[in-house]
């Protein structure tokens, strides 16, 4: 049987073939109708891209400066509490995909459902007016968030895990990976009670990546080391300081909100009394020990992965969801002591029962 060609899915489409690459690149340059007609003609007649002339195509584009190749809208919510503008983290996100964009050649539009209070489902019509392709969906201001939106036609990918319903492909830090590449520069520094004090809001926004490595790690400890996580909702000076009298952790792993200034507060000697190390050290806190989640570069990632998905025609609610985890790297602070073992292995993790 003779390979399915461009010429065959022009014909079914009743388009010149020089339209096909052209719809498979998600270009402005033709109707968004005529792109999913052609699409569908193509998923019908299961013509499958040669992968020689689309590393040609892509060594050509490269080669010369990128031409406009549509908007990437990025959907926010702001609320009277929530803006993020105001949080590092996405002010970085949004910068790299703002850079990446630009060098694809797409516009970044910001959209935000404070503006469509009314009616939420009239921002995907004002999107498809303005030939938005690809939706990168800010983190929202509330953990489980459900949107009631038609992505039909998108290619959407949400930052993080707030988003609930429906299912999206998802990029964001490896946060599991996180807490352990953090557990494990504790461990080499000598400490062994090792705490942890993540607000409730935070791990459920994360969808308990952290505290479920964390957990993890400690199953290594000697049972008189384990300590209960700090879990309070809200966190309190009172509870944080009950918890540190009857936990008695030599190391902490922390945000950098709340809790650092509770520490403050207590006039807590870090690290000579307690070592603290950041699950995400930010520019403000650039003094800590922790993880660089390399946000900038998340979003930047980011562009590449809505680009991708745009130019491959995948549009709508996947099957299955793509889950996309970018690994930070550590940063080394001074709310840690020096290290102290030549390796990061975790108590326990090659055989041994407890720390040495």
């Amino acid at each position: 049987m003779n390979p399915v060609t461009q010429k065959n899915v022009a014909a079914a489409a009743g388009v010149h073939p020089s339209s096909i690459s052209l719809a498979f690149a998600g270009s402005p340059k033709i109707p968004a109708a005529t792109r999913e007609r052609i699409l569908a003609a193509a998923k019908k007649l299961g013509y499958v891209r040669d992968p020689m002339l689309s590393a040609l195509a892509e060594y050509r584009h490269a080669k010369r400066p990128a031409s406009f190749r549509g908007v990437i809208g990025w959907l926010c919510h702001s609320t009277a509490r929530y803006d993020w503008r105001t949080a590092p983290e996405y002010r970085q996100y949004f910068s790299g995909l703002q850079r990446k964009a630009a060098q694809l050649g797409y516009k970044v539009s910001v959209f935000d459902l404070a503006d469509y209070r009314e009616n939420s489902g009239r921002v995907m019509a004002v999107m498809r007016a303005r030939d938005v392709r690809g939706v990168l969906i800010c983190p929202q201001p509330v953990a489980g968030t459900s949107l009631a939106l038609d992505f039909s036609g998108f290619a959407a990918v949400a930052m993080g895990y707030t988003v609930r319903t429906p299912t999206l492909n998802v990029i964001s830090s490896h946060f599991f990976d996180s807490m352990e590449q953090i557990a494990r520069q504790i461990c080499a520094r000598g400490y062994r009670r090792i705490g942890y004090a993540v607000p409730a809001e935070h791990n459920e926004r994360l969808a308990g990546n952290y505290l479920a490595a964390y957990l993890l790690s400690q199953r290594r400890f000697p049972p008189e080391d384990r300590l209960e996580p700090y879990e309070a909702a809200p966190p309190t000076l009172g509870s944080f300081r009950r918890w540190l009298r009857e936990q008695k952790p030599d190391a902490l792993i922390t945000v950098h909100y709340q809790v650092p200034g509770f520490l403050e507060e207590l006039a807590v000697d870090v690290p000579r009394q307690l070592g603290v190390a950041l699950v995400s050290v930010t520019e403000r806190f650039r003094e800590y020990a922790g993880i660089d989640e390399g946000c900038e570069t998340i979003g930047g990632i980011a562009a590449e992965f809505v680009a991708s998905l745009v130019e491959h025609g995948q549009f709508g609610l996947p099957a299955p969801a793509r889950r996309l985890h970018v690994e930070g790297v550590w940063h080394e602070g001074k709310s840690l002591r020096p290290r102290v073992a030549s390796d990061t292995a975790l108590p326990g993790a090659s055989g041994n029962a407890s720390p040495k």
